[in-house]
């Protein structure tokens, strides 16, 4: 099984990046209106034309249900506009359904390789050098009834992905105990949501 979750991993974060060009893909309203054609993307926005020279129309998150790209999957393989914090929204792939969603994404963020000696000229403090960014994956998770989407796996993580997991999953004393038990690394991401979804409610 978890070879399995891991190929499904790979496949996905393949496909984890928002659209920021056009595409060709599905829209659901709220309302229930479904849209096919043109779809661009651009963080808590989503534009839509019908064709290439077609009128654009622009939603927001409070319009928007569903966006497909390339799949017509019910289940998963979606998109949903998603509240990390009050003031941001964005939109995440749902990889993982029930009582507990797991939502992933892929996001370009900037890393350094190194630092310059102490120079008088900088107060004496180093500065970094070689700036680059890099593509990196990021999973997060939210319960039914929770405001914001939690993060459990992503760069600059202060905290280790094991005591992250403790501390959100600590109402399922299973799961926590396998955990403890290192039944679960960060590619287990999958299994670990679709065990608590299963044994916790």
């Amino acid at each position: 099984m978890k070879k399995i979750a891991f190929i499904v991993i790979l496949l996905i974060s393949a496909l984890g990046f928002a659209q920021k060009n056009w595409t060709s893909g599905k829209v659901v309203l709220k309302d229930g209106t479904t849209l096919k054609g043109l779809i661009k993307t651009s963080k808590s926005k989503l534009s839509f034309k019908k064709n290439s020279n077609a009128k654009v129309y622009k939603f927001g998150e409070t319009k928007v249900n569903k966006v497909f790209f390339g799949t017509n999957n019910p289940g998963i393989g979606y998109y949903e506009f998603t509240k990390l914090f009050p003031n941001r929204v964005r939109l995440l792939k749902v990889i993982a359904k029930g009582k507990t969603k797991l939502y992933h994404r892929t996001v370009k963020r900037a890393t350094n390789d190194g630092y310059t000696m102490p120079m008088s000229s900088n107060n004496g403090f180093s500065t970094p050098i070689n700036h680059r960014r890099i593509w990196v994956k990021e999973y997060y998770v939210i319960r039914d009834g929770e405001k914001y989407a939690t993060k459990l796996i992503g760069n600059n993580q202060l905290i280790p992905f094991k005591d992250k997991a403790k501390k959100y999953f600590y109402d399922c004393k299973d799961v926590v105990k396998y955990i403890e038990n290192d039944l679960y690394e960060e590619h287990d991401i999958i299994e670990l949501i679709n065990d608590y979804n299963d044994i916790c409610f």
